[in-house]
């Protein structure tokens, strides 16, 4: 791992948004709203490098080498005026940046499973899969006499469900929010070829930044070209 020098600030770590704050709030645990960040809650620093390298950036994570990972831990820990200017965080003394509130965390020696345990006719944990995946659009026949709600949505419907409301249900990273027609006008106005283009390959505006195929990388074109079509559309 690199070494690396804590980088000049020009954020505080205030929080934009509904995003939450990275410093500051010291003193703050026993007020009724408490400020809980990195510099007054947190435990550990290498608690802090570990959530960054596996949650971090927020469209795709799992993205960041372990260079950068150490890097913006750096960061995010001068941001709460716990490294000094001139010190190196590196690999070597990472776990050494105690942080202020670590004495109030204590070991929790209480048993968190209270199921019974299983003993026979178990499941065998190998065939258990956790997937996610967009629903068809099409679904053959009616069963019970259930109706068809499916086949009736636009057909990028369930693409946006599954990928796109993270970010244009509530405007992350200045994303158009669906459903507002004044904040679409100027991206409708550029016509439908140009939106795919810049929904498939990234775009970067005064508005915000979308990554490309807005950082699910499994997103096919033709997903986006449903997709597209159903965000102007609900938002006309």
């Amino acid at each position: 791992m690199a070494r690396h020098q804590a980088p000049k600030v020009t954020y505080h770590g205030e929080g934009v948004g509904r995003f939450p704050v990275l410093a500051g709030g010291e003193g703050s645990l026993l007020d009724d709203r408490p400020t809980k960040t990195v510099g007054s809650y947190w435990p550990y620093t290498s608690m802090l490098f570990d959530y960054i390298y596996r949650a971090k950036p927020f469209a795709q994570p799992e993205s960041l080498s372990a260079d950068e990972t150490c890097a913006l831990t750096a960061y995010v820990v001068y941001l709460n005026d716990l490294l000094e200017d001139d010190l190196v965080l590196d690999q070597n003394n990472l776990v050494s940046i105690r942080l202020p509130n670590e004495a109030s965390f204590v070991a929790d020696h209480r048993t968190d499973v209270f199921n019974t345990r299983c003993m026979s006719d178990c499941q065998d944990p190998a065939a258990i899969k956790i997937i996610s995946e967009v629903l068809s659009t099409q679904q053959e026949g009616k069963e019970d006499g259930l109706v068809d709600t499916i086949s009736q949505q636009h057909p990028g419907q369930p693409v946006y469900d599954q990928y796109c409301t993270i970010c244009h249900k509530v405007g992350v990273g200045g994303a158009p929010i669906v459903g507002d027609p004044d904040v679409w006008r100027g991206s409708i106005g550029n016509g439908a070829e140009v939106m795919v283009d810049n929904a498939v390959n990234g775009i970067s505006s005064d508005a915000g930044v979308m990554s490309p195929r807005g950082g699910f990388v499994p997103l096919s074109d033709d997903e986006i070209e449903q997709a597209v079509p159903y965000m102007v559309g609900e938002s006309s």
